[in-house]
């Protein structure tokens, strides 16, 4: 046999065996995209136990699946099960590209646990309704190469580097770790100028406070360039002192990691 036919006979063989790799690959994801649909409609139907086991099921195929790490959460707290939806919404802010939705129903999570804690210090017995948490539609996944350790050491460094400039009264570098683009809450500010000379004349007049840091948790999206980093944040000054959860939403410029909006989760006993 000539090595042109040992080739041709090499490719031909080769053919069937891609492609019926490519019909088991479509034939899976069209599995996992019933299934999906199987729990949406159970979950349309109120069927919250028989929607989280499906939803379940999904996960033992793919812990890191926002869409139903999410939608689990909905289940479970449809079910009555609250430590669970606030777990399985933990789960679902680290895996992305979607997670923007899986932070906010954790937040709204939150603050229904909050109001109901502050309730029950007064002595109140009301029964207040559960959040309307969003659920997320199927997404069919990309797998994208990463270099997420580096990152999230570059991101730690920098909220260890803006601590140390809050609280050593070093302005020009405090301001260095935020983004000209930076977003203040409405609150406190309408623009980046505005909010700029407010931060710059309290920072001017206020002691030097002691900022201490602890229990980073970082979570990336890479695709965007953009993270959100949580942490608990300790303030201590002459006349003041306070434990907060804090979040910072990163994006990244020129690759360089910069702060372009934070705010206050929680505030804790100091």
């Amino acid at each position: 046999m000539t090595r042109f036919k040992c080739l041709a006979l090499v490719f031909f063989i080769l053919i069937p065996l891609t492609s019926w790799a490519e019909v088991d690959a479509i034939e899976a994801q069209q599995s996992l995209s019933a299934r999906f649909e199987q729990a949406m409609r159970l979950m349309e139907q109120q069927q919250w136990t028989a929607a989280a086991t499906v939803f379940n099921d999904l996960l033992d195929q793919n812990p890191q699946w926002v869409e139903v790490q999410n939608n689990l959460a909905v289940a479970l707290l449809k079910d009555g099960d609250i430590d669970a939806a606030r777990q399985a919404l933990e789960q679902a802010v680290t895996a992305l590209p979607a997670f923007k939705t899986a932070q906010k129903n954790r937040q709204l999570l939150y603050d229904y646990l909050a109001v109901n804690a502050y309730d029950q210090a007064l002595g109140k017995k009301s029964v207040r309704d559960l959040p309307a948490l969003t659920l997320l539609p199927w997404q069919e996944e990309k797998v994208v190469e990463r270099k997420e350790n580096d990152d999230r050491e570059n991101i730690k460094q920098q909220i260890t580097k803006w601590a140390t400039a809050w609280s050593a009264g070093n302005i020009e570098s405090y301001f260095s770790a935020y983004t000209k683009k930076f977003q203040p809450q409405k609150n406190i500010a309408t623009s980046y100028d505005e909010w700029h000379s407010a931060r710059l004349f309290k920072l001017k007049r206020s002691d030097k406070p002691v900022i201490d840091i602890e229990n980073k948790r970082i979570f990336l999206n890479l695709e965007q360039g953009e993270a959100i980093a949580e942490f608990v944040q300790h303030y201590r000054a002459k006349h003041y002192a306070d434990t907060v959860i804090k979040q910072l939403y990163f994006v990244l410029q020129e690759g360089v990691w910069l702060i372009q909006s934070e705010r206050v989760l929680a505030q804790l006993n100091p």
